[in-house]
């Protein structure tokens, strides 16, 4: 099983390649059981690829280690794209009704990769909904269902939340938010840098009570 960590943070970066016009060849030659990638870089040279051996074998050496690829009719790019570190975890945190016909089944696919990525979009979107619907008497057997599913990425957020528990759990109950005094501060760094070098202290607290 393809641990969630590989998944989520180790995804293939991949940029255009001399190689995006003849993956579609290699998917296919995969399928029929070629796995030489000197076989199958002769086979692209004849069909006009200019690039190195080595770039076919990196090629190969993934599609070894995730054969679950190999299924999919994307070019190289979308792949990557879709496998992406901030691509998985927005896919999985997402509510369905946010996602488009396209997204919801690229999600179909990363469910099906590996149990563990199952068990990490059902406790994301516990937490979303958990959020949404202010339920803090939820949060502790959240928590503790997080720890114990072993992720080390859960188990390090669940830590965060211990540090903040108070605040965390009082977001949960109560209407209230930070967002007017994020909203002044961001007020107040965008006055600082549009005041660069200009101006002190008493110019720029001069600025931000006036434009108050």
């Amino acid at each position: 099983m393809q641990p969630v960590a590989s998944s989520l943070h180790a995804g293939r970066p991949l940029r255009a390649s001399q190689l995006d016009p003849y993956e579609a060849h290699l998917l296919k030659r995969w399928r029929e059981g070629c796995r030489n990638a000197a076989s199958l870089h002769r086979e692209i040279r004849e069909m006009g690829y200019p690039g190195a051996q080595t770039v076919v074998r990196a090629d190969i050496a993934y599609l070894r280690k995730h054969p679950e690829q190999a299924n999919y009719d994307h070019p190289r790019k979308e792949r990557a794209a879709s496998a992406s570190p901030r691509a998985l975890r927005w896919l999985l945190a997402r509510s369905p009704e946010d996602l488009t016909q396209e997204e919801q089944a690229k999600r179909t696919r990363l469910l099906a990769v590996s149990e563990e990525v199952q068990r990490v979009h059902a406790l994301l979107q516990a937490f979303q909904e958990m959020v949404r619907q202010r339920q803090p008497e939820h949060l502790r057997p959240w928590m503790r269902e997080a720890t114990q599913s072993g992720i080390p990425e859960l188990k390090s957020f669940v830590a965060g939340i211990e540090r903040d528990y108070d605040a965390v759990k009082a977001a949960l109950c109560l209407p209230w938010s930070q967002g007017i005094t994020e909203g002044k501060v961001n007020k107040l760094k965008t006055l600082k840098r549009v005041m660069y070098g200009r101006a002190g202290f008493p110019l720029l607290r001069q600025r931000l009570l006036h434009d108050g």
